[in-house]
């Protein structure tokens, strides 16, 4: 859906998506002010695609501390972080998503919500893939805004092998 807007910003493709990078202007207890590096901003830094990709991965761990949330009333489990902003990361931090696994004794749905989270669902109890791809593709149509749409695609984490794919 983006494949202009990537053309002026250096970035990562991961399985279907892309990871950008974001500049922390200002952080506090319940928001974050950022903006998206762009190659003049990443010439700016002298960083390579690779060193903002290694410093993004720890800056986000430590500073917006990726992490799952038990379900509430939804039943779903959800990767974000602290801030509950920008936590869709969360999928890059395999340890936080095998944790859960392991937790639950079972392969996991990753189920993309938003650019703020991933919803997860254990295997063993839950729809069928074409209904959850359904209503990723129905929220994404009528309840996501643009801005923050992420993927129609349903992912799964598969225990055994310590791999996420795109189902």
């Amino acid at each position: 859906k983006n494949k202009t807007y990537f053309l002026e910003i250096p970035h990562r493709e991961y399985l279907d998506l892309s990871i950008i990078y974001r500049y922390a202007v200002n952080i506090s207890d319940n928001d974050i002010a950022t903006t998206t590096i762009n190659y003049i901003l990443m010439d700016e830094f002298k960083l390579t695609e690779e060193e903002l990709y290694e410093a993004a991965y720890k800056n986000t761990r430590r500073l917006l501390n990726p992490k799952v949330i038990s379900p509430g009333i939804t039943g779903f489990y959800m990767i974000t972080n602290d801030l509950n902003i920008f936590g869709a990361n969360g999928i890059l931090y395999k340890d936080i998503i095998a944790k859960e696994a392991k937790k639950l004794n079972t392969d996991i749905y990753l189920i993309p919500s938003s650019i703020h989270e991933f919803l997860i669902q254990p295997v063993s109890n839950t729809l069928k893939p074409e209904d959850l791809k359904e209503i990723i593709k129905d929220t994404n149509e009528h309840i996501i805004a643009p801005e923050d749409y992420l993927s129609d695609s349903l992912y799964i984490y598969k225990l055994e092998t310590d791999t996420i794919e795109v189902i």
